[in-house]
Formats: structure tokens, C-alpha cells, sequence
């Protein structure tokens, strides 16, 4: 229903010719005078009026609620929005003197350079220095740095750094002098947004009682955020033709699948399964991508990184079992960058050409030099 808004003039324009047109008589409308500022009053509560009722008509659909009123219009269907992922990685903890033991607790503290994102210590009891009765991970003497696993504090996309990004600790650490990230922290991602959850809704609702492609899909993408995954028919692990069996070819961004992420994935495919199928949930193959871009002249830094970082985000987000094109390539450069230049080349892994992805695999960025 289309719904006929009045500004404030309009409200007051039409109350007025209302006024005249019943009172017979001409009546003082001047600014400032009683009956003017009567109608003010009442134009005033119609507009207040007007967007309660538009408020509330927003609130009524998911199309047009948001925030809050999306989640609790959501929740009616027991469906709720996936949360966000927190980044992780190595950190390198070293020091000058290596003369004695030092111990570096979980939960220990460090951050960025710039821009204060701190990152925690997490434990991993199958790395060798980790002591279980202190709590803590161990420099032996003699022995200048390890590297330890740490998790962003905060949750979303502003985790994932570049190598080189931490570089201060946060928490007092006797013995140990430096802390830094040699490889890019990845797999942060932000909560679901307004738009991804509306259309996660349609597929909850056309996934309803069907043992489909896409109930199957639905069930991996809700069992956490951030998965690519593919669902090949009749087929088995080795890609063989199987009647009766499907295959799940899912990963978390970070090339592998813990225990957690397969039950959490098995559990969700193993409750809309078509009854008297069998499936099996794999990783994806890893095929590591090195890739030079071109320019006519030499371009300055700050674009040569804008550069690096939309073409690795654009090969680290394609789907599996994709094609990596030049001209995408070539596309993701001139969008990133604010240059004067013309790219001349493109090549992956040394070869100008485009490069095609394993079936069952994921291109995964290595190198990404601009010159």
C-alpha cells in the first residue's frame, strides 16, 4: 500500500484552507497569531502521527525492518543472525638475550602499530613449549623466539592485518622484547547484515521439507559464517560417480576444517538428507597462487598496497572449484588504485594466461607484486 506522506507546510496549508472553508470568514493567519499557532500545535502531532505509522509499517515486513525489529521478526521463525568471526594467526615473540626461561601466558596482549587492534595469546597444548601446570607457553634458554597462536579480541573484518602489523605487547612480559606477525592474519569476518539475513530467510523458507541442493546448502551456510562450500551430486570422495551419494566440498577460509567445523557441518547436512543417501564432507585441494601485475611506470606505494590487498581478497574469496581471470584481475587493480598508469601485464604463477582451479579446489594467494 502506497502511503501519501505530508510535510509540515502541507499539513498546515491544508488545515488551514479546512479553517476558512468551514468557518465562512476570513480568519487572522498571520505568524504569531493564536490560530495559527493552534494549527502549528496540531500539524506538529499529525507529522509525530505520520511516523509512528510509518515506523510501524517498517517493523511489520522483514523487507523493510532492520537491526533489532529484523532480528525479532527473524526469531518468530526460530531463525537468528550469524554472528561475526574473530581474525587469527601467528605471532613471533622473540628477545635479545635468550639466557634463561621465560614463559608467556595465554591471554597475553599485543597490538598493532596503528590503530590499537589487540590480539590474545590462545592455547594450542600440541605446540612443544606449551607447559599445561604454568599455564603458559615456555622460551627454553637459548632459544631467541617462538611462534605462538593469538586471536583478534574483537570479532569482524578490522582483524585481518597485514604481515608486518603487530608490532608492540600489551601485557608486561619479563624476558621477552619483541612481538610481531610475519604473515597476514585472515578469517575475521563481521556479523550477517540486514540484507544477507533477509536473503538467508528465503532460503530457510524454499529449504522448508525438501531434500534439495539448496536445503543441503542452506544447512552448510548456517552452520557457521564465513564458509565456501560446493555440493556435487552422485559423486564420492576421489570424484568418482556414486548413485546415491553426494559429496561436500566445504572450507573455512583458512584451507582446512577442524573436528568442530565437520560436526557442526554434518550435523546441519544430516538433517535434510534424503533418506537412503550417504554424503561426504572434505576439504578443499589448495592450489597457491603467485601473481604479478604490470604497470607502464612505476606507481607509488600506497596504491601498490591497495593494489595487493583488493587482488588477494578477490582470489581469496572465490568460489571452489573457479577459474582465475586476468582481466578480474586486471579489473580489481584499476578499482583499488587511483593511477594515472596503464597495467601492460598480468601474469599467475609466470604464465600470462588464465589459470584453472581444481574441481574440488580453492586458490589460495601467495605473492602479489606490483611493479
Amino acid at each position: 500500500m502506497l502511503i501519501e506522506l505530508q510535510t509540515f507546510q502541507e499539513v498546515l496549508q491544508r488545515s488551514a484552507a479546512a479553517l476558512q472553508a468551514a468557518g465562512g470568514r476570513v480568519f487572522d493567519l498571520r505568524p504569531g497569531s493564536v490560530i495559527r499557532a493552534v494549527l502549528e500545535a496540531n500539524a506538529a502531532i499529525a507529522l509525530w502521527i505520520q511516523w509512528l505509522i510509518v515506523k510501524t509499517l517498517g517493523m511489520t515486513r522483514a523487507a523493510t525492518s532492520s537491526g533489532a525489529d529484523l532480528d525479532s521478526w527473524m526469531a518468530d521463525f526460530g531463525l537468528g543472525r550469524l554472528g561475526p568471526v574473530a581474525a587469527d594467526g601467528i605471532v613471533t615473540f622473540s628477545r635479545f638475550s635468550p639466557r634463561q626461561l621465560a614463559l608467556i601466558p595465554v591471554g597475553t596482549r599485543v597490538r598493532t602499530n596503528k590503530g590499537g587492534i589487540t590480539y590474545s595469546v590462545i592455547k594450542d597444548a600440541g605446540i612443544s613449549t606449551w607447559q599445561e601446570e604454568q599455564g603458559a607457553y615456555g622460551i627454553p634458554a637459548g632459544v631467541s623466539a617462538v611462534d605462538l597462536p593469538v586471536i583478534a579480541d574483537v570479532a569482524g573484518v578490522a582483524g585481518n592485518i597485514d604481515a608486518g602489523a603487530i608490532g608492540l605487547i600489551s601485557t608486561a612480559l619479563p624476558g621477552v622484547d619483541n612481538a610481531i606477525n610475519n604473515a597476514p592474519f585472515g578469517g575475521g569476518l563481521d556479523g550477517e547484515d540486514d540484507d544477507r539475513l533477509r536473503q538467508r530467510f528465503v532460503d530457510f523458507i524454499n529449504s522448508r521439507s525438501l531434500a534439495t541442493i539448496s536445503a543441503i546448502e542452506y544447512a552448510i551456510a548456517s552452520s557457521q559464517p564465513g564458509l565456501r562450500y560446493q555440493v556435487y551430486e552422485n559423486s564420492d570422495a576421489q570424484g568418482n560417480e556414486v548413485p546415491g551419494q553426494f559429496l561436500v566440498v566445504a572450507d573455512n577460509g583458512r584451507g582446512d576444517l577442524s573436528n568442530d567445523d565437520r560436526a557442526a557441518i554434518y550435523a546441519a547436512v544430516d538433517g535434510v538428507r534424503p533418506i537412503g543417501s550417504r554424503f561426504t564432507i572434505v576439504c578443499p585441494a589448495t592450489l597457491i597462487v603467485d601473481i604479478s601485475v604490470n604497470f607502464s611506470n612505476p606507481i607509488n606505494a600506497a596504491d601498490a598496497m591497495s593494489i595487493r590487498t583488493a587482488i588477494g581478497q578477490y582470489v581469496d574469496q572465490l568460489p571452489i572449484g573457479s577459474t582465475l581471470s586476468r582481466t578480474r584481475l586486471t579489473e580489481a587493480a584499476y578499482r583499488s588504485a587511483k593511477t594515472s598508469q596503464y597495467i601492460t601485464g598480468v601474469t599467475i604463477n609466470g604464465i600470462p594466461a588464465d589459470l584453472i582451479g581444481p574441481r574440488h579446489g580453492v586458490l589460495v594467494s601467495r605473492t602479489i607484486t606490483v611493479v
